[in-house]
């Protein structure tokens, strides 16, 4: 993947227009909500991550990270997004068929609890659902202005959508078996 993905560059302009609201820099504006933006997106982030994907941002725990995926057939403008878990056993996940899916799966309460899917997936399930007492005001503060940039729509975590995503996508995901 040679360019960066369109809606991945939408994503860059919205988080430029709120850092300058929050007075942060674009990388660590969404921080709160554990979406910490790589720019320029980044190849090879772990040696877990995919070779064909470029990763946009981290969770900052644990390695956890999210990429766009390469496959044939897909314009710069769709793909989809990989969160990779070096410290779990299976070390990725294909969570959206699109960013703006993606985004929307963190609607509510950002993207750091995402990797409870692999951990405690009953307890991901509902705290993605909706509002939670848990989801700080300063997460909502930059969720907002977030969802006003992008106008993206809540989308209900779903554990069988994304293993028959991971699945679908499965043979594009090239990791190599063990650290190089």
């Amino acid at each position: 993947m040679s360019k960066i993905p369109l809606s991945l560059l939408d994503l860059y302009k919205a988080a430029e227009v709120v850092a300058k609201q929050f007075d942060r820099t674009i990388e660590s504006v969404f921080d709160p909500c554990g979406l910490i933006l790589n720019s320029p997106p980044l190849q090879g982030y772990y040696w877990c991550t995919p070779k064909n994907a470029i990763t946009f941002a981290s969770t900052g725990g644990d390695g956890v990270h999210y990429s766009y995926l390469d496959v044939p057939d897909c314009n710069l403008g769709c793909g989809p997004i990989v969160m990779t878990m070096p410290a779990n056993d299976q070390l990725n996940f294909v969570v959206a068929e699109t960013l703006e899916e993606f985004l929307g799966l963190g609607f509510h309460v950002g993207w750091f609890a995402l990797e409870q899917i692999a951990y405690e997936p009953d307890w991901a399930i509902s705290y993605f659902s909706g509002s939670h007492e848990e989801a700080k005001t300063y997460q909502q503060d930059r969720l907002l202005p977030l969802r006003n940039e992008l106008n993206f729509k809540y989308i209900a975590l779903d554990l069988a959508r994304i293993d028959a995503l991971t699945c679908k996508y499965a043979q594009y995901l090239r990791v190599p078996l063990e650290p190089q």
